[in-house]
């Protein structure tokens, strides 16, 4: 009955824990991936002797965890399950034959309007009826009003999105797959290699893991390298200066998992994961790296980003007197 599950998730991720009636353990992350650290799973596994481990392959990145796995590999009373929804080519790495890569499920994402990391498109089929209505009765409805995101209490937490038109795209790019994953890799390593050495950027990525399959390209923004407050609304603004200037830019979710989630109240503390705590402060991802985006369409993401830079390395005593301007009016930085 007791899940070992990263503090950086996404609600629909979490929320069937609740209604199954198990309790979920949270673990902070890894600064370098998003991805659960090992350490801390391996002591919640010493303290729990039957337990599932929710490994989550944040942001196409690869949650190796062979320690865990090797351990869970020797226990009948322990199970590892991976969520490959964001990292479809992670699936390559498992083998059942090697304790380092056990795993005893994968899933992939049934939103129809997720990108499965090979392209902005999920798959959903089915042919039963009964399946599909129930789908849709749970379906995720979901808003971005001011970045934020609402979640609707109706729809029973999950994050199911069929689309039959989107699917019928998605089924007809299956054969041209691989080149669309060489293009998305090309087009982050040109962002890793041309940004890299800006003073208060840290990648949140490995640009050169051949499992890594990506949507965008995640980042954290080192505010206080650039004389900035370490609070969301410094990156916030940053965000908003990088959209003004042309960079398809978006942010995560601001708020740790369970503080979206209108189940039994649960006595976690963000300050208890500090790496959780400071990808949801400062983290930004660049989208739009798929094919027909080429070469040429990074190189304007990266003069504009470099623009926003010098700006605001510049002016850091503007920035923190415009947010505070914004806290009394306009738009809310909280």
């Amino acid at each position: 009955n007791t899940v070992i599950i990263s503090a950086l998730n996404w609600p629909s991720a979490v929320a069937p824990i609740y209604m199954a009636g198990m309790k979920p353990i949270y673990v902070d992350v890894n600064l370098e991936d998003a991805c659960l650290k090992e350490d801390e799973v391996l002591n919640a596994l010493e303290e729990n002797s039957s337990a599932l481990v929710f490994a989550t392959h944040l942001f196409g990145n690869v949650s190796y965890l062979k320690k865990v796995r090797s351990y869970i590999a020797d226990k009948e009373s322990l199970e590892i399950f991976d969520d490959c929804s964001q990292g479809v080519g992670i699936s390559r790495m498992f083998s059942h034959s090697e304790k380092t890569t056990y795993t005893n499920a994968i899933a992939f994402s049934g939103n129809g309007a997720k990108h499965l990391a090979s392209g902005e498109l999920g798959i959903l089929l089915a042919n039963n009826k009964e399946l599909i209505e129930f789908v849709d009765y749970i379906s995720l409805s979901s808003s971005s009003r001011n970045g934020e995101r609402v979640f609707s209490p109706f729809t029973k937490g999950f994050n199911y999105r069929p689309n039959v038109f989107s699917c019928a795209i998605a089924i007809s790019r299956l054969s041209s797959l691989d080149l669309q994953l060489y293009i998305r890799r090309k087009n982050m390593l040109y962002l890793y290699k041309n940004i890299k050495e800006l003073k208060g950027i840290r990648q949140l990525f490995f640009p050169y893991d051949d499992f890594k399959n990506c949507y965008g390209v995640p980042y954290l923004i080192e505010l206080n390298h650039l004389g900035l407050p370490e609070k969301s609304v410094y990156r916030d603004y940053i965000v908003d200066l990088l959209y003004a200037e042309g960079v398809p830019v978006s942010v995560w979710l601001k708020k740790p998992v369970w503080e979206y989630l209108d189940y039994e109240k649960t006595n976690c503390n963000i300050e208890n994961f500090p790496n959780t705590k400071k990808i949801l402060n400062t983290m930004f991802y660049i989208t739009e790296i798929a094919s027909p985006n080429t070469e040429d369409t990074m190189r304007k993401y990266t003069n504009a980003i470099r623009k926003v830079w010098n700006f605001v390395m510049e002016n850091t005593n503007f920035i923190i007197s415009e947010v505070e301007k914004k806290k009394n009016g306009g738009r809310q930085y909280e």
